[in-house]
């Protein structure tokens, strides 16, 4: 049987075909369609000549509601909320996020006030319901919405997440008036404390959910047209895969859908090469994405942000910033920046020739030899080395001196910085040592600075797995398919009642077999993960802790204990400790892919190598030797400096580096 991950990408999208049978892999890029990313999607599946009839599953990761929500291209939105909390998404927390940026300015509501009503209702803090919902008020107010020209409505009333009725009762009223009507309830999206996190949530969810739907609707008849028969499965921002039925009801939750492919990935490429501490590092056209990995369990988190706005479900935790390939340079007075500003795809860095004229990351790899002018980008995307050189000098003409060579080596040294104090903001800052972690390199340009990046850090090996472009999409096929649930309980630990919380434990583990058993998945197939969400009695934020499932009081304090003091460096273990939720991941392994790489070249009457003149700070400009990567073979040395070329992804190992091909054909760099 065959299956296919497809991950939607700023400029490319990533294809990767593994066929069981046989037990290989094929990958290839075509260029994104951001009007329409189906059209891209489609296009891949025809270039790389499956037979659909035989697909078993296709994965998607894709940035349909990032981009909504970046561009604010999404849905017109009312909201229906408790009388007297009309105004609580526009209030928030009341305090201000950024201290000493005297620019800074506060981002727009979700929803203009004039979308917002109020209905008389009440639920006290533990779920009692001291006003009834006024239905007639409801039904009012709902047909108002409507004359305005709303497309979907969020639902969210005060202490829902103690008890939905009444959430659910005036979803069925709105459904009266208007049965096929995108609505989105707070106790669906996120049934946890917090009444500003829950709120935005839930809005977001229904800003998405006309676009997303429409969306997997139009990819789901594009793909039956071609033969596809089996169901469409979306990456959610968990990591793991989820049915395309669930992300129209829950877009939200599709956010980080392909970056987090990475980390899956990331973590499948290292455990199979014996590697247990990772930070992987993804570059790609528009930004970079790095997480930190210790004994193969990559971080989660619960509460996020996207445009300014908390989103509060379940993430992978990933550190983002605006290094991608298509990063501009720019001038701020006199200083040099890079990024976050993008030329993205259209028009692009200016030596893709469709009109972008601004320096950019890959324009000074082209003008420091670094990237082949002579070598389409994924095979698709002719680069001028004129148009590179001219989009350069430009810069350097601001700055006396300096020349077009030494303006590219110092972009690529200020975006190289940037991203060390990314992955610095995840290591350091958190108690971790990035010398003593792996760096797992991928995306199309993340295999160009790996080694510069290492260097930078101190990190001692870079692994480039096989097709690194395509990583994102090899996750998705190595993602299982988990199911989250959350329940606030706020209790102190101390008065816990273990019977209690082993009764809504076993509440989730029911609800989600049988889902997973509805979906032909055994209930020996299936492995439950528990946690808790824990602080000290006074704190305002929480600690995610994992849990046995006969767990005691004593070892829950110990554990939030002892994770408290890795990350703070102290914990007072004496002091009190209080329950805010509890959590139920529910897992089902699904197949996992080969990364064995069906290879297109034989060595036979080809040359290993070839040179071509390529800058480096410690030699200028020198003969280096340039292999292609579908040439290497397992236990191959390769000393630096040296540049691996594929079709994804250009690999540069720095003077005095030395470099390997393992068994699997990675790519092992050793910095020092």
């Amino acid at each position: 049987m065959l299956s296919i991950g497809v991950d939607v990408g700023g400029t490319f999208t990533d294809i990767v075909l593994f066929d069981e049978e046989k037990g290989t892999l094929e990958a290839l890029k075509t260029a994104s369609t951001i009007s329409n990313q189906s059209i891209g999607v489609i296009n891949g599946i025809k270039k790389i000549k499956a037979d659909v009839s035989q697909l078993k599953r296709i994965v998607h990761g894709m940035t349909v509601a990032t981009n909504a929500i970046l561009e604010w291209k999404v849905a017109k939105t009312g909201l229906i909320t408790t009388q007297g909390f009309r105004d609580s998404i526009d209030i928030g927390k009341t305090n201000r996020t950024v201290v000493y940026d005297m620019r800074y300015v506060k981002p727009s509501p979700l929803i203009p006030r004039s979308l917002r009503a109020e209905v008389r209702e009440r639920i006290y803090h533990d779920g009692t319901i001291l006003v009834p919902l006024d239905e007639e008020e409801l039904r009012t107010k709902f047909k108002r919405l409507l004359d305005q020209g709303i497309e979907s409505l969020a639902i969210c009333f005060l202490h829902s997440y103690r008890n939905p009725e009444h959430e659910r009762r005036a979803r069925e009223v709105v459904r009266e008036i208007a049965p096929n009507f995108y609505i989105s309830l707070s106790s669906d999206v996120v049934p946890e404390y917090r009444e500003y996190e829950r709120f935005t949530t839930t809005v977001l969810n229904a800003n998405l959910m006309p676009i997303m739907d429409r969306y997997l609707k139009r990819l789901e008849n594009d793909l039956k047209g071609i033969g596809y028969q089996s169901d469409l499965y979306v990456m959610h921002s968990g990591g793991g895969v989820m049915t395309s039925k669930v992300a129209r009801e829950k877009p939200v939750l599709t956010v980080l859908s392909g970056p987090v492919g990475g980390i899956v990935g990331g973590s499948y490429v290292a455990e199979a090469t014996g590697f247990k501490n990772i930070i992987t590092y993804d570059m790609g056209g528009t930004s970079t994405d790095v997480s930190l990995i210790e004994n193969l369990t990559p971080r989660f988190s619960t509460l996020s942000q996207i445009a300014s706005y908390p989103i509060k479900t379940p993430f992978l935790d990933i550190k983002t910033i605006g290094a991608g390939g298509g990063s501009i340079a720019w001038l701020e007075g006199k200083n040099l920046r890079v990024g976050p500003i993008s030329a993205g795809s259209e028009p692009g860095p200016a030596c893709y020739g469709k009109g972008g004229n601004e320096a950019t990351i890959t324009d000074a790899n082209v003008v420091l030899g670094r990237l082949d002018p002579h070598r389409p980008l994924g095979e698709e995307i002719a680069l001028d080395p004129d148009l590179a050189y001219k989009a350069v000098n430009h810069v350097a003409r601001e700055f006396p001196g300096y020349d077009e060579v030494a303006m590219a080596s110092g972009i690529l040294k200020i975006v190289v910085n940037n991203m060390a104090n990314a992955i610095r903001e995840i290591s350091v800052q958190r108690g971790y040592d990035p010398r003593e972690f792996v760096l797992v390199a991928f995306g199309g340009a993340g295999p160009l600075h790996a080694a510069q990046l290492a260097r930078e850090l101190g990190m001692p090996k870079v692994l480039i797995p096989n097709i690194p472009g395509n990583l994102c999409a090899l996750g998705l096929l190595a993602s299982d398919t988990i199911m989250n649930y959350v329940r606030t309980h706020m209790v102190h630990t101390k008065e816990l009642n273990l019977e209690e919380l082993r009764t809504i434990l076993k509440e989730m583990e029911e609800d989600a077999l049988r889902i997973l058993t509805e979906k032909g998945i055994s209930k020996e197939e299936v492995v439950c993960i528990r946690s808790l969400d824990m602080r000290y009695i006074g704190q305002a934020f929480e600690l995610n802790i994992n849990i046995p499932e006969l767990a005691t009081q004593e070892v829950i304090e110990k554990t939030f204990y002892d994770k408290y003091e890795m990350l703070y460096g102290h914990a007072a273990r004496t002091e009190r400790t209080e329950i805010v939720n509890i959590r139920l991941a529910a897992i089902s392994q699904n197949p996992r892919p080969a990364l064995s790489v069906k290879r297109t070249k034989v060595c036979q009457n080809v040359p290993l190598f070839q040179t071509r003149k390529v800058y480096f700070d410690e030699t200028g400009f020198t003969d280096c030797r340039i292999y292609d990567r579908d040439l290497l073979t397992p236990e191959m040395k390769i000393e630096g400096p040296a540049i691996v070329e594929e079709f994804g992804a250009t690999s540069v190992i720095l003077p005095g580096q030395k470099a390997s091909v393992d068994r699997l054909g990675n790519i092992l760099i050793d910095i020092f």
